[in-house]
């Protein structure tokens, strides 16, 4: 079995996708339990096309911090597309022709971004940022989107990316609604927009650990699950131990393990 997804669904619960073989079987993960012993080497598990799991042609290796190889990521043409202005392949094209939502999200502490949302995914885009509160403001196809999210950006100086760092740092921290409206109500004004009570919260569906410790190059994945904050998957291990997934994603799982004791030097708090 080998580890492909840990995401949120539109039901706004978080899921594992495991491989065998080319079959994917997708596990809800509230009140479940990690035991994994993961092999040192990643692989590239492949990708859904229109709905079907695609699995990778040639089983590539792939880097620690990597969840897909070179190859796969031309046949989805997602990042040349999108930040390489590259032409569009065939399935590219239909994605970009669909319609697109521009929006504003909220992060710890007091960092707006802009970005944008393919239809499809709509608020799972925000849910997997781990966007505290978001706001959509504008909408178009994908081929124009990029262009209003260039414009926004420049107009309220704000930025198109957080760093997985920058969040790993503030997850404990659960924002008041009212300091998160007076800066969103700010930024509409100054856009004209003169629409107000479309922020959505989505505090309650996160996990806000008093501390934690955050994981690194440790190939067991032992613990009980709390929550999913954007790469940072929060299992209960004696304390709250975070692990990004992209390091996870991957990799096969090899045994399963009952007891596992981690050492950790530095304990971050919200």
């Amino acid at each position: 079995m080998t580890i492909l997804d840990i995401y949120y669904k539109s039901d706004r619960k978080v899921y594992l996708d495991l491989i065998s073989d080319s079959s994917v079987s997708s596990i809800p993960l509230e009140n479940y339990k990690f035991d994994f012993k993961l092999s040192v080497e990643k692989f590239c598990p492949g990708y859904f096309k229109n709905g079907t799991f695609q699995k990778c042609l040639r089983g590539n290796k792939i880097g620690e911090k990597s969840v897909l190889c070179d190859d796969c990521e031309r046949a989805i043409g997602f990042k040349s597309a999108f930040f390489m202005n590259a032409t569009p392949n065939e399935e590219m094209n239909k994605y970009l022709k669909k319609k697109h939502f521009l929006y504003l999200a909220y992060f710890e502490p007091g960092l707006v971004k802009v970005g944008t949302a393919n239809v499809d995914r709509g608020e799972k885009r925000l849910l997997e940022q781990d966007a505290q509160f978001y706001s959509f403001i504008d909408e178009s196809d994908g081929f124009e989107i990029q262009k209003k999210e260039k414009e926004v950006s420049i107009k309220l100086n704000l930025t198109t990316s957080v760093k997985s760092v920058h969040k790993s740092k503030y997850l404990g921290i659960k924002p008041k609604k009212e300091n998160v409206e007076k800066i969103f109500d700010s930024k509409m004004e100054t856009l004209g927009i003169n629409e107000k009570g479309n922020l959505v919260d989505l505090t309650d569906y996160y996990f806000y650990p008093e501390d934690y410790n955050v994981i690194q190059n440790d190939h067991n994945l032992v613990g009980k699950f709390l929550g999913l904050r954007g790469r940072y998957l929060l299992l209960e291990n004696n304390g709250c131990k975070a692990f990004d997934i992209n390091y996870i994603i991957g990799r096969n799982i090899e045994d399963h393990i009952d007891q596992y004791e981690y050492l950790t030097e530095l304990t971050l708090f919200g």
